[in-house]
Formats: C-alpha cells, sequence, structure tokens
C-alpha cells in the first residue's frame, strides 16, 4: 500500500504491465494502484479493470477492489453477466460487488447471486456468498433469516455457516 501511494502516477502502460505480471504481489500492487487512481477517472479504471480480469485473479485482489473499482461504476446487468459467467473471478467480482449496494440497504442482488452460488463448484463463492448474507443480515437480520428458512437445507456447510456467524 506504501508503494502504490508512492507510484500512484505512473503511466497507465506501466500499470497495465504490472497487471499483467506472472508475481502476485505486482498484481496486487498494480490493483492498490487502480484504486488510488479511481477516484481521478473512475469509469477508466472500471474498464481497465474489467478488461484484464484474466490477471486479478485471486480472492484477495478482488475483495479489497471490487466494491470500489466495478460496484459502483457498472449496471446491475453487467454485474448479472459476471455472475453468470463459467469464470470463478468473474463470478467472485460480481459477488463481492453487491456489498456497495448491501450497505445501501439494496439486498435484491446479493440474494439472487447467493441463490445462484448454492450450486457453485468453488468453496471460494461459497465464502464470498456467506460473506455476503451476513453483510445482509447486520443490516436487517429478518431478510437472512428467511433467506435461510428458505434455503439453508440446500447451502454448502461453509456458505451457512459464513452467513449464520453472527447470528
Amino acid at each position: 500500500r506504501k508503494l502504490a501511494k508512492k507510484y500512484k502516477d505512473i503511466d497507465i502502460d506501466v500499470l497495465k504491465k504490472l497487471i499483467i505480471s506472472d508475481i502476485h504481489e505486482v498484481r496486487a500492487l498494480a490493483v492498490f494502484i487502480m484504486l488510488l487512481k479511481s477516484k481521478k477517472d473512475p469509469l477508466f479504471i472500471c474498464e481497465m479493470y474489467l478488461q484484464n480480469l484474466d490477471y486479478i485473479n485471486n480472492w484477495d485482489l478482488i475483495d479489497y477492489s471490487a466494491p470500489h473499482i466495478v460496484a459502483p461504476y457498472v449496471t446491475k446487468d453487467i454485474l448479472r453477466g459476471l455472475a453468470n459467467s463459467d469464470y470463478l473471478w468473474a463470478n467472485r467480482v460480481a459477488m463481492v460487488s453487491t456489498i456497495y449496494y448491501i450497505k445501501q440497504g439494496i439486498f435484491d442482488l446479493a440474494l439472487e447471486f447467493a441463490k445462484l452460488f448454492i450450486k457453485h463448484r468453488h468453496h471460494l463463492m461459497h465464502k464470498a456468498s456467506g460473506w455476503m448474507l451476513r453483510e445482509i443480515g447486520k443490516k436487517d437480520e429478518k431478510v437472512l433469516r428467511a433467506f435461510l428458512e428458505k434455503y439453508s437445507k440446500q447451502m454448502p456447510v461453509i456458505m451457512r455457516s459464513y452467513a449464520t456467524e453472527r447470528l
């Protein structure tokens, strides 16, 4: 994060080289720089982020960036497209981005995706879905309980565990 602050004004071409690095920590630096640059040019950085999603390919990179870089600047339909993709990291961007709406008291998209990801093949999606359900529960426990009443028997254990952590 200190390096990102130091190099936040690097040229976009250099940033593009960082984001496609084989080294995870270099890509993390690029994402931190993108977070800083998004304050000045959010639409450009959002587009760049989505164009380079093949390289933003780890849960940590997505979890600290998608709610700030992607969620505020794309439509719900774009998030639905990411959620319905066959690409794990696009799915993760979609699910984690719903926290942007959850913080505003808007739960429909997170609930839609949580239902969709109940049958997802990867545990990282179960964790992300459970996490967003837990965030809903912090805002409105009745909404979380209604979802759990309807779907808890179908939910993978880890998803249910994350969702009910604060109950």
